[in-house]
Formats: C-alpha cells, sequence, structure tokens
C-alpha cells in the first residue's frame, strides 16, 4: 500500500534485521531483541508494519489482536523523519485495517508528554495508570480508542 509517498509492507520473517535495526536506532537500550520481534511476527494475530519513503526504512509499528482488543506494542519513527506524519499515515493505517477490533489500546510512558499529547489529538482517552511499569520507574498510562463498531 502506498500513501503521499509512504509505502507499507506487511512483514514477515525476513523483515527481522530491518525491524531490529530501526527499533535499535528509535528505542536504543528499550529494542525488542532479534528473537523477540521473531515472535512477534510469528503469531499471525499480529501486525507488523514497516514504513518507507524514497526506498527507505523509516518507521515501524507492531501491534497485536486478542478478541476484540487491538493493542499497539511499538511504534517509532527514525529521528530525522520524525514529525512529517509517518507516525500518524502508521496509525491510520492500522485503524484501516483492524480485522474487527472495537477498541485500540496503548500503554505510554507518563514522562512521554509529546506521546501522549499525540494519542490524545488521536481521539485516545487515559483509562488506567500501571505504576512503576518501565525499566525506568515510570508509570505507564493506558490508553484507549474506539473503532468503528465497537466503543
Amino acid at each position: 500500500m502506498q500513501r503521499a509517498s509512504i509505502l507499507f509492507h506487511r512483514c514477515g520473517i525476513d523483515t527481522v534485521e530491518t525491524l531490529s535495526g530501526l527499533d535499535a536506532v528509535i528505542f536504543g537500550d528499550a529494542a525488542y531483541s532479534k528473537d523477540l520481534w521473531r515472535g512477534e511476527l510469528a503469531v499471525s494475530s499480529n501486525q507488523v508494519w514497516l514504513a518507507e519513503k524514497a526506498g527507505e526504512a523509516v518507521g515501524f509499528l507492531s501491534a497485536g489482536q486478542s478478541g476484540l482488543d487491538l493493542e499497539i506494542r511499538k511504534v517509532g519513527t527514525l529521528p530525522v523523519f520524525q514529525r512529517q506524519g509517518i507516525a500518524s499515515t502508521l496509525l491510520q493505517h492500522l485503524i484501516e485495517t483492524n480485522n474487527g477490533a472495537e477498541r485500540l489500546l496503548i500503554d505510554v510512558s507518563h514522562t512521554n508528554e509529546a506521546a501522549l499529547a499525540f494519542y490524545e489529538r488521536w481521539g485516545f482517552a487515559r483509562i488506567h495508570r500501571r505504576p512503576r511499569y518501565y525499566s525506568d520507574g515510570s508509570d505507564a498510562i493506558v490508553m484507549e480508542k474506539g473503532l468503528a463498531g465497537g466503543l
């Protein structure tokens, strides 16, 4: 699929190296291992999308579906491509290809003001707080967005 010069590819096992490399640049110590990426890609109900711009992998989104819930596990864009609408385009693509989910969920660190504001602009609401959820001791803010036919 293509939207505004961004190509989307549903990831397969052959993209582990690309995903792992992007993840390491974007998230540093919080990056998934190659084995964890292989596990993500092995589950048929998971959606892992790679965004490319001008032939370069610039971002990704990973989500898993359980029943009527679709949980975003990870979304990231290379720093040089941030604030260019890539994460928004990935999120919109996920919403359009949601496989019948009724709600979209994501955990965001309470210290990540930019991400909290981003998801609130997309209509996500804060529904729960998980104290000391992340390895740095920050709390996770659980956010949800109703999808067509849901909430």
